[in-house]
């Protein structure tokens, strides 16, 4: 298989287009591919097809500061046009793949065209949980640049009270930057806790003392019971009662896969959908990698992991199986979030319904929180800890792949 099968592809008729490898999908895991099939020395024919009209970019400065300084998209872009050319890749913009035919190894696009392929490689993402009020104006997702591009003109017409739903590092990194930027900010969120099932205790809590100190009004154990446009304000009455009035709302409570090419083909889903350690699916010739792949852990319990170690890892891995190179182990999955002025950097995976036994070591400037699951470290969470963060990122046991 590998990249026999890239090559070789199906035995039936070619269509009229055909790519050796055929990425259905424009984020980092798709740019990461790209550059890591050639790095690999693959010699084939790629093709890239992406929805939106632009090319891949990097989405994490989407919440995590992008307010403050503006919207570049030349910053954004992983690679320019002429970057995806030198890297041999046809790249077709504004482009949806509407159905993929495993047995005859064909894609239709949303332009009535059909595209052949040897392997399909589905790096889809994931899209922002749609909020519950339709009709409104005034209620913004973070998930693409035209969301942050419209949130960015929401302030520049001046908007200066926002609310933001949802206490996860999306909320949180959300809030933080409009309050950087002199707005007056609530968050409400569901549970009695920031970042349930995300972070430890210590580090939940630690953040909600630094973004009340920033002047951000936090509603915990609550939800949005009612919500109202009048005029030029939204009033919102929160579950216990508690009404806030703002300009503008953001919706940031979480991410739905993009599995619909997936499950239309018989591809076994979960929360996504799920893949081996060679990033196939079920279904033979069709690959997944990035926020839409999930995986079985050694335990029987899925993990589906929205980060940009997760997305260039598994591309960095797909890049080796399609070019039958040797597989190299992947390590425990990094993140790292900017908020309230610093940046946090945490290691491994823990499901959220497991406990924990956290060890704390604070100093002046920083703390650092080990993660403990029967006596092994499972994962840490960082601040300004650089030096003792990267001593025990190798004694992390990866929870993904062992018990």
């Amino acid at each position: 298989m590998g990249g026999e099968e890239a090559a070789a592809g199906a035995s039936a008729a070619t269509p009229a287009e055909r790519s050796d490898v055929l990425i259905v999908g424009g984020g980092q895991a798709a740019a990461e591919l790209v550059k890591s099939l050639r790095r690999e020395g693959f010699a084939g024919s790629i093709r890239l097809i992406g929805s939106e009209k632009y090319l891949p970019y990097d989405r994490p400065p989407l919440s995590k500061g992008v307010m403050k300084a503006g919207i570049e998209m030349d910053r954004l872009a992983f690679l320019n046009a002429a970057g995806y050319e030198k890297h041999g890749t046809e790249v077709e913009l504004g482009v949806t793949v509407t159905g993929i035919d495993p047995e005859s190894r064909t894609a239709r696009t949303s332009d009535g065209r059909e595209v052949g392929y040897g392997v399909c490689v589905l790096a889809t993402g994931a899209r922002a949980v749609p909020a519950p009020w339709a009709g409104t104006t005034r209620v913004h997702s973070i998930r693409t640049y035209e969301d942050a591009r419209e949130l960015n003109e929401a302030i520049n017409a001046g908007a200066r009270r926002f609310l933001v739903v949802g206490g996860g590092y999306l909320g949180l990194e959300t809030a933080s930057s409009l309050a950087a930027s002199g707005l007056e900010v609530s968050l409400v969120e569901a549970t009695p806790q920031l970042l349930t099932g995300r972070a430890s205790t210590f580090v939940a809590n630690w953040l909600k003392e630094q973004h009340e100190t920033r002047g951000i009004r936090i509603y915990l154990g609550s939800m949005v019971a009612e919500l109202e446009e009048r005029d030029d304000e939204v009033h919102v009455r929160l579950g216990n009662g508690t009404e806030v009035v703002a300009d503008q709302v953001v919706f940031a409570v979480g991410a739905l896969a993009n599995l619909d090419l997936a499950k239309e083909v018989g591809a076994e889903c979960g929360r996504g959908v799920l893949v081996d350690n060679r990033c196939e699916t079920t279904v033979p010739g069709l690959y997944a990698i990035g926020d839409v792949a999930s995986y079985r852990t050694a335990t029987g319990s899925e993990a589906r992991i929205e980060s940009v170690f997760n997305a260039t890892a598994q591309a960095k891995a797909l890049a080796r199986v399609l070019t039958d190179a040797d597989p190299k182990e992947v390590s425990v999955p990094t993140f790292w979030s900017d908020q309230v002025g610093v940046s946090i950097r945490l290691a491994g995976w823990v499901p959220p319904t497991v406990e924990t036994n956290d060890v704390v070591s604070q100093s002046e400037d920083g703390w650092l929180v080990e993660r403990y699951l029967g006596g092994r470290l499972v994962a840490i969470e960082s601040m300004n800890r650089l030096i003792e963060y990267m001593r025990a990122l190798p004694d992390i046991v990866d929870l993904r792949r062992k018990l």
